[in-house]
């Protein structure tokens, strides 16, 4: 990370200015002695998610290389390139920044871990199997991000035990959240390349008592329930209650968020110089957080965890990770 750090200029959501003050986008080229070079990008959350960010740096490219002009499609009437009269710039209420406000760093570390693609695939295919056993809708099927995240979460769940919080039943209550692209889930469906923040939470919940034991079928069960629910609420009236109580869950439970850009063209981005070998995203002063990326090859998950460090030392050692994950492998597959 110390590295990585040091090929990436200042982030703008580190800033002390208010989000209307803040810049917007920084952009810093490493060139190395053997002509190699890294391309270190940050972009302001109050302007972009994650697919808004890709598809800027892809289309970016394209312009540069001359692929797409002025009178292309993406650059139609139909766009509104400021919109700053319609939305305006505002500050948020604490309330709306609590999974996207940096936290102080203290003892928080960061770890890099690869899960090995067929593994995952292997994974995803037992699980399907189960689920579909189980009368589980069969529309709903587990992907690798469903898997990744389900053996993620329920090595946090697991290593939660000496400060989870007892609730009703003597029953312990965990969260995940994470985010949903709803570009294509809206009615009429968004363009792939529209700006700004188009993107919805999902909650998956898991209580069990002392000595349950804690199954990833079960844990990637809830995640996809999560997700369709997620677009039900979406489509509903019921968003500003579920923001509501996403901030209550998050004082009565143990929570953990994670993001993802599995699906995002971070490959595909070309300057001229030919698609990267190997990126990634970060970092992240997100207490017990974890962002999910595909691999160069489109098949394997690579995922930052950031945690407190005797939280972090502990969860290396769950079996479901060691199982499936290697920490801190070679940026290039296969070596």
């Amino acid at each position: 990370m110390e590295l990585l750090l040091q090929l990436i200029p200042p982030s703008p959501q580190l800033s002390n200015l208010d989000i209307s003050e803040r810049e917007l986008l920084a952009v810093q080229v490493n060139l190395f002695s053997g002509g190699e070079m890294a391309i270190g990008v940050c972009f302001s959350h109050g302007v972009a998610d994650g697919s808004a960010i890709f598809n800027f740096m892809k289309t970016s490219g394209e312009i540069t290389r001359g692929v797409i002009n002025d009178n292309d499609n993406i650059f139609n009437n139909n766009v509104v390139l400021d919109c700053t009269s319609l939305f305006p710039p505002v500050n948020f209420p604490k309330p709306y920044q609590i999974v996207t406000s940096p936290q102080s760093s203290g003892n928080i570390v960061f770890k890099r871990l690869l899960f090995d693609s067929k593994k995952i695939a292997a994974l995803k295919e037992k699980m399907n199997k189960e689920l579909m056993g189980n009368n589980f809708d069969d529309r709903l099927q587990a992907t690798r991000f469903g898997v990744a995240s389900a053996l993620i979460w329920g090595a946090f769940i697991a290593i939660a035990g000496e400060r989870k919080r007892e609730i009703h039943n003597k029953l312990y209550s965990h969260a995940m959240y994470y985010t949903m692209n709803v570009r294509n889930k809206t009615n009429p469906p968004m363009i792939p390349r529209c700006r700004g923040n188009i993107f919805w939470f999902a909650r998956a919940e898991w209580s069990l008592a002392e000595n349950d034991a804690i199954k990833v079928a079960s844990l990637v069960r809830e995640v996809i329930k999560a997700k369709r629910m997620g677009g039900e609420v979406m489509h509903s009236n019921e968003h500003l209650g579920f923001i509501k109580d996403m901030e209550e869950t998050w004082e009565d439970s143990r929570s953990f968020v994670l993001t993802s850009v599995v699906g995002l063209p971070c490959y595909e981005v070309d300057f001229g110089w030919g698609k990267p070998v190997w990126f990634s995203v970060g970092p992240f002063l997100l207490l017990d957080f974890a962002i999910l990326s595909s691999t160069s090859d489109g098949e394997g998950i690579e995922a930052w965890v950031v945690m407190f460090k005797e939280d972090m030392d502990k969860f290396e050692q769950e079996p479901s990770i060691k199982a499936y994950a290697s920490s801190n492998p070679s940026i290039f597959i296969g070596k």
